[in-house]
């Protein structure tokens, strides 16, 4: 019986060990700031939520923190911030996109200056909207 080698060669070890460190160098830059910006102030959050804060000093509450939830006014006020961000940001900003994507199929000249004025100011808007409610 006869032997066939592949004539295709194997690559090194040290390059295939290069390509897997390769990898994790190109994470953990998003892994060092989600942690540091996302992952551990909403984690922070949540316990502190079920705290009592006195004199420096944090002690169990449960949830105590949370018996002012079914009031009148917390939940109209919960109300319209829903109504402008999810309804209104979300409509915008697909129109502003639908827009945009119409202008896709026709030959403008100028097309990215009229892909701006439409959808800068549907942007601006909704992003000002958010942050004043």
């Amino acid at each position: 019986m006869k032997i066939i080698k592949s004539r295709r060669r194997s690559e090194p070890i040290e390059r295939q060990y290069k390509k897997r460190d390769n990898t994790l160098d190109f994470i953990a830059p998003f892994l060092i700031i989600f942690i540091t910006f996302m992952a551990y102030p909403s984690i922070y959050s949540i316990i502190v939520s079920f705290t009592k804060y006195r004199a420096g000093k944090f002690s169990f509450a449960g949830l105590s923190n949370f018996r002012y939830i079914d009031r009148p006014h917390l939940q109209e006020s919960n109300r319209k911030y829903f109504f402008h961000t999810d309804i209104s940001g979300s409509d915008s900003n697909l129109s502003g996109s639908s827009t945009a994507n119409f202008l896709n199929i026709r030959r403008i000249k100028a097309l990215g200056l009229f892909r701006m004025f439409i959808f800068m100011p549907v942007l601006i808007f909704s992003c000002c909207s958010r942050e004043i409610s």
